[in-house]
């Protein structure tokens, strides 16, 4: 094609420039009649919704022909307002019309302005969106009507004041809350109120009305209430009789303002004031006592069955109840960490262990109060520690997991916190723990198992530590009092629940960390820490029924070459063993420390051979022994002590010829090992072997030493186990749980009577007292201790290594 012409392209433009008016022309007039339409639709929509609401209103009566209901639902109204809604309902009519007209005369204008207008009613129809997703939401839509009852409930009331003075101050008079009707909702509701029915509501919220004027007597201030003994056992009655959860919710908050009684670290602002103490003591036995049963009763659960904690968990009410439990758990657990008093710490532990069950639903406060108990379980007085040792049993076993775990971690922590520094008065208190803790690990042989791994792992670390360093810290970090402590406790653990068969593989590895440990410095001034161990694994390998060598360990000490010297003479006074885990130089020669040595050498040897003494392979286990105990008779100076390893040998001798006399006369090979087995089984059991009864004469004569060694001294009674090396006739004390769950109730009443009673109401400005360990001295602390407890970042306990009392070099 060639050229266009510039005529060609002016006619074109002006023959396209008319075709593109003409479709903005059709544009809009179709955008005209739309908006049109849309304003007619929304005239019907307001008309029909007006229609509505005028039907669903109902028809006003004149206030004579009105009864008392009607009138207070807002039958009272005056022609004259019932006028000015219909003239404000006309006047929105008005307007509605005007809007109309203001659409139809926009539709007229031009492109631009139809375009403004079109967003006009775009806006308007998105604002039309939000309120039907408000219709939509039924939550909103509620809040919204409820906010609009409220408000005409107001302005009905505000116009009754106008037009009856007389009865308005009638009802200012006789109903309150009429009058209060949406003004201190949140305040009066607070927690659990809203499952309270009407009627409990009006008849609990009535409580504090009843009775004289001198009941609610402002306090100085003008904004308290003096709670009244009278007030306390009407809000007692109604809660024990119908589990009424406002009498509750006033009964909680009288029992927090009891619980933060005298708090200066936190400013508690209550409504309520404690007039007294009589109220003081009156509250927290009721609600210390009665607490555990009212609350079940409100979560519909069968107080006479036992309540597991899936039942709590699944009840239906507990999202109501959910507020007033958690106050009282809450308050409860501010109470134990306040309480000095060991009586009252007593009482309140063992009333609040019934509740045990209720904190199933709250993870944050069975943790909270798991570390208040056992820091009461590691505290001083024996009365609490028990109270919180059967607190923490309960949650083991009642609570879901990790309850179990948390509780084993908790109790063996406590423990080795404990078990730092021994003396005369802590001896009885780390007894008292040990004792507990081996019970705690009996309840679940699975998570006991885990627990007792980890631990005796930690102990093996140690050890494997000093083994590859060899420097003094090593050592020391192994050889003290924590770690001897902690070895014992496994032992006494696992020798104790012997005959279960999850426990079984962790014998071998704490067997050969206590041999680790024995041989790590094997020095004389060591003895006492040798005699330990070699009394936990004596009574671990009696338990379990196993061989653990023990003899060369006790016959190396025979063979020490001050016992084959005379003794210095005034070289020192005699160290107690059982408070030391070595002795000083000067000690060594003395002839009391000598003469203990060989005393508890002799009879940890007769222990040990007797436990095997109608084995079918005697003779050939006690054949070393015997000449070694020969040859220390030959070599010793002292007279004494030949007399005793001559005693011994003789008795190995006359049980080797009893056991080799029935052995000749046996009809089975050694292959036969069930006939091994059974061999002297009878004779055994009825202790008739001639080493049992020399073992059994030496523990005696070890008895009476120790007592006249501890005559002048504290005495420091302990449980007889196996461990200990004592006789199986011998009366053991009863379990500390047992002796506890024997009390009655009638005794816990006198108790808690007695725990409250007078003026034991807390003194003002007093903080929270703290719980000491027994038996704690200055350290240096060291970051290598806390191998001991590692692994557990749930707490922020701190671990401090034992320093060894002695300043003089390790011997090598």
């Amino acid at each position: 094609m060639g050229k266009v012409k510039k005529g060609v392209k002016k006619f074109q433009k002006k023959i396209a420039g008319g075709g593109v008016h003409k479709k903005k022309k059709l544009h809009f007039r179709r955008d005209k009649a739309d908006a049109a339409k849309a304003a007619e639709v929304q005239e019907q929509s307001v008309a029909a919704q007006r229609k509505k609401s005028e039907k669903a209103k109902p028809a006003k009566r004149a206030p004579a022909e009105l009864n008392m209901d009607d009138f207070l639902n807002g039958g009272f109204m005056s022609v004259d307002a019932q006028q000015d809604q219909l003239s404000d309902s006309g006047d929105s009519e008005g307007e509605a019309g005007d809007d109309a007209a203001t659409v139809d005369s926009d539709a007229e204008q031009d492109a631009h302005d139809m375009t403004s207008a079109a967003a006009d009613a775009g806006s308007a129809s998105e604002s039309d969106d939000d309120d039907a997703d408000v219709e939509a939401d039924p939550v909103r839509a509620q809040n919204k009507q409820y906010k609009t009852e409220i408000a005409s409930h107001q302005a009905q009331l505000e116009a009754l004041r106008q037009q009856d003075p007389e009865f308005y101050e009638y009802l200012q008079q006789t109903d309150q809350e009429l009058l209060k009707f949406g003004q201190d909702d949140d305040e009066e509701e607070e927690g659990s109120m809203e499952d309270a029915s009407e009627d409990e509501q009006e008849a609990t919220s009535r409580l504090p009305m009843e009775g004289t004027e001198e009941q609610e007597q402002p306090s100085t201030s003008g904004q308290q209430k003096h709670v009244s003994r009278a007030m306390v056992e009407a809000w007692c009655n109604a809660a024990k009789a119908n589990a009424s959860p406002a009498a509750m919710h006033k009964l909680l908050q009288a029992y927090r303002l009891a619980c933060h009684y005298g708090d200066t670290e936190e400013q508690v602002h209550e409504t309520m004031k404690i007039s007294s103490s009589a109220v003081f003591n009156k509250l927290m036995l009721f609600v210390l006592k009665e607490g555990h049963h009212i609350f079940l009763r409100m979560l519909s659960l069968d107080e006479l069955t036992t309540v597991t904690a899936r039942d709590v968990q699944r009840s239906k009410r507990m999202k109501k109840v959910e507020g007033l439990l958690k106050s009282f758990l809450g308050n409860s657990l501010h109470l134990l960490g306040q309480m000095t008093d060991s009586v009252m710490l007593t009482f309140t532990l063992r009333r609040l262990r019934a509740s045990v069950v209720l904190l199933a639903p709250f993870v944050k406060l069975q943790r909270k109060f798991l570390r208040q108990v056992l820091t009461i379980f590691g505290g001083a007085d024996k009365a609490p520690r028990l109270q919180a040792l059967l607190f923490i049993r309960h949650m083991a076993a009642m609570l879901p997991p990790p309850a179990l775990e948390l509780a084993l971690k908790g109790v063996y922590r406590s423990f080795v916190q404990n078990a730092k520094f021994v003396n005369a008065a802590s001896v009885p208190h780390i007894h008292f723990m040990a004792s507990c803790v081996v019970e705690m690990f009996g309840l679940d042989m699975a998570a006991s198992y885990q627990q007792a791994f980890t631990g005796i792992r930690q102990l093996a670390v140690l050890l494997r530590g000093a083994l590859a360093m060899r420097t003094k810290d090593a050592f020391r970090e192994v050889y003290c009092w924590q770690t001897v402590n902690c070895l014992e406790l496994w032992a006494k653990v696992l020798a104790a629940h012997a005959d279960k068969q999850e426990l079984r593989p962790l014998v071998y590895p704490l067997t050969q960390v206590l041999l680790g440990t024995v041989r790590l410095v094997p020095t004389p001034r060591y003895f006492p820490l040798r005699l330990r161990c070699i009394r936990a694994l004596l009574g671990l390998g009696k338990a379990v029924g196993q061989f653990i060598p023990l003899s060369p360990l006790l016959l190396e000490m025979l063979q020490w070459g001050e016992l084959s010297k005379r003794p210095q003479a005034g070289a020192g006074g005699m160290p107690d063993l059982a408070l030391q885990l070595r002795v000083s130089k000067n000690a060594l020669r003395s002839p009391a420390f000598q003469e203990e040595i060989v005393s508890q050498v002799i009879e940890l040897l007769a222990e040990h051979l007797s436990q095997w003494s109608c084995s079918i392979a005697f003779p050939e286990l006690a054949h070393l022994p015997l000449l070694h105990l020969r040859k220390f008779g030959k070599q010793c100076k002292v007279e004494r002590f030949r007399t005793s390893s001559r005693a011994l040998a003789d008795a190995l001798e006359r049980n080797m010829a009893f056991v080799s006399q029935r052995r000749q006369q046996v009809d089975f090979s050694p292959k036969d090992t069930a006939q091994v087995n059974t061999f002297l089984q009878t004779e055994s059991a009825a202790n008739q072997a001639p080493l049992q009864k020399y073992a059994l004469v030496l523990r005696e004569k070890a008895v009476q030493r120790r007592a006249m060694q501890s005559s002048d001294e504290l005495s420091v009674p302990r449980k007889a186990s196996l461990i200990d090396g004592a006789s199986d006739s011998e009366e053991e004390e009863e379990a500390p749980m047992k002796q506890s769950e024997r009390e009655d109730d009638a005794q816990e009443a006198d108790e808690g009577q007695a725990a409250f009673e007078g003026s034991l109401l807390p003194a003002k400005g007093k903080g929270k007292g703290k719980q000491k360990a027994a038996g704690k001295q200055s350290s240096k602390a060291r970051p290598a201790a806390d191998a001991l407890s590692a692994g557990d970042d749930d707490q922020d306990d701190v671990l401090q290594d034992y320093e060894l009392s002695d300043d003089s070099d390790m011997e090598d």
